[in-house]
């Protein structure tokens, strides 16, 4: 089955009668009503000559929706699976199971596709009590975004703009079809998303899959929140977009989290800025499907990650071709304080750490975890870490496998405290005497042409560093 995609204009589109709709032209006097649990939606033809539509423009694999002008705490979004008794004479259409309408309505407003200006919000009184068009959204969907999406957070930091999909769960998220956030294709600019008070910009609420492609979140003002990306029920996955927290105040762990319960987060070619003890984190449970950063920049600035950049607390943690720039504190945090259900693989590798406030890769932890077959293993690898106020990779009281190649082919300059506290350098490590980067004071940590710096590092074959989306 196909499944719907639903287009979201700022410029020109329209959240009361949105353009382009397949039933604009049957005038208001058709309306729609349904039952509470139901899954049909009958037009309703008493003030009208009409007996029936003609719908069949419409397509019958599941990618279309309907869209009822229901209250706030009602399903808004539907997709059709079925037109009774046809599409060239309907008079009622059936919705997918899953979606089953949660309120009795009749004589409301109905829109089948079209363009919608903004994701309709309502806000609550309190925790729980909000609610987002985006809340309808299922697996499968595709949600395309152009213009710029302001939402004003009134009631606390639990509030989310993008509280994805909380009225359909998966059985099995990893075999889902995937939700997909992106631009449109028509967009002329990247779509961005932008919050004032405090909240989460985007949640995942259910286990279904979701992806965000190219668009920028952007938190602003005094609210404060806790992980404005928050993969909380499912796995999130985030490419080539921009996370940044330019608020007064930043949510205590990282502008990026993993929480727990067998979810994933993945970050990939992204830009991310903000947070108070760390950037990204994996603070909550345990027995997660882990976090993967590749191809990153995190933006430290010298004031976000007071305890580090990244926290790695659960059991399966990569980064990789990676930028982390001035840490308020370390730059990797791996901590075993947290319960471990089963082999927990740390891998750092192809990386470039420069600037922390504290040591580069540190360790925290009991490192027993609760499983006492687990292996804590740690792999760090083709890494680069200069100019940080302790030691590049301080892993005392990590107890590491023997096998040392876990540990090789890295760079460590100009660190304060020395390189490496609690384990051994790498056979293979490289050393250079001069910083490598062409200049680091302006962002600019390529490679330079030096030749007991940057040139030996590149002969080296050293990674290009990410750039920014």
């Amino acid at each position: 089955m196909a499944y719907p995609t639903i287009s979201y204009n700022v410029s020109t589109g329209s959240t009361t009668n949105p353009s382009d709709c397949v039933a604009s032209s049957v005038g208001t006097s058709v309306t729609a009503g349904g039952t509470a649990s139901g899954t049909t939606i009958t037009f309703d033809f008493e003030d009208s000559e009409l007996t029936s539509l003609d719908l069949s423009s419409c397509a019958d694999d599941g990618s279309d929706y309907i869209w009822v002008n229901l209250a706030w705490d009602d399903r808004r979004l539907f997709q059709i699976t079925a037109f009774s008794p046809s599409k060239a004479a309907c008079t009622s259409v059936t919705v997918a199971t899953g979606q089953e309408i949660d309120t009795t309505f009749s004589g409301e407003a109905w829109h089948i596709n079209g363009t919608r200006q903004q994701i309709y919000h309502e806000i609550g009184s309190g925790y729980g009590s909000d609610r987002l068009e985006s809340q309808d959204w299922c697996r499968g969907w595709t949600i395309e975004l152009d213009g710029t999406f302001d939402v004003v957070r009134v009631n606390g930091p639990w509030n989310a703009y993008f509280m994805v999909a909380q009225n359909d769960t998966a059985p099995n998220a990893k075999d889902d079809p995937t939700l997909t956030i992106k631009p449109s294709s028509s967009a002329s600019s990247r779509p961005k998303v932008r919050t004032t008070n405090g909240g989460t910009m985007l949640t995942s609420r259910e286990s279904i899959p979701i992806k965000v492609i190219g668009i920028d979140l952007e938190h602003f003002g005094t609210g404060g929140g806790d992980g404005y990306v928050h993969a909380q029920f499912g796995p999130l996955t985030l490419i080539d977009c921009k996370i940044e927290n330019n608020s007064t105040v930043q949510p205590t762990n990282g502008v990026v989290q993993q929480g727990g319960w067998g979810n994933s987060i993945r970050l990939y070619n992204c830009y991310i800025k903000g947070g108070a003890n760390y950037v990204v984190s994996t603070t909550t449970g345990s027995g997660s499907d882990g976090i993967i950063i590749d191809n990153c920049w995190l933006d430290c600035q010298g004031t976000y990650g007071t305890t580090a950049a990244v926290e790695f607390a659960n059991d399966s943690c990569v980064l990789s071709n990676t930028l982390i720039t001035d840490a308020a504190g370390a730059g990797v945090l791996i901590d075993d304080s947290n319960s471990i259900q089963r082999d927990a693989h740390r891998t750092i590798k192809n990386c470039t750490i420069t600037g922390c406030g504290g040591d580069g890769i540190t360790y925290t932890g009991s490192g027993s975890g609760s499983d006492t077959n687990a292996t804590q293993m740690t792999t760090i690898l083709n890494t680069l870490i200069t100019d940080c106020t302790g030691y590049a990779v301080d892993l005392d009281g990590f107890s590491l496998p023997p096998d040392p190649g876990y540990i090789d082919y890295n760079c460590m300059f100009n660190n304060s405290s020395g390189s490496y506290n609690g384990v051994d350098a790498g056979p293979n490590d490289v050393t250079i005497t001069t910083t490598p980067f062409t200049d680091a004071a302006n962002d600019d940590y390529s490679l330079n042409n030096t030749a007991t710096g940057g040139a030996l590092l590149r002969d080296a074959a050293l990674y290009d560093l990410p750039t920014e989306p």
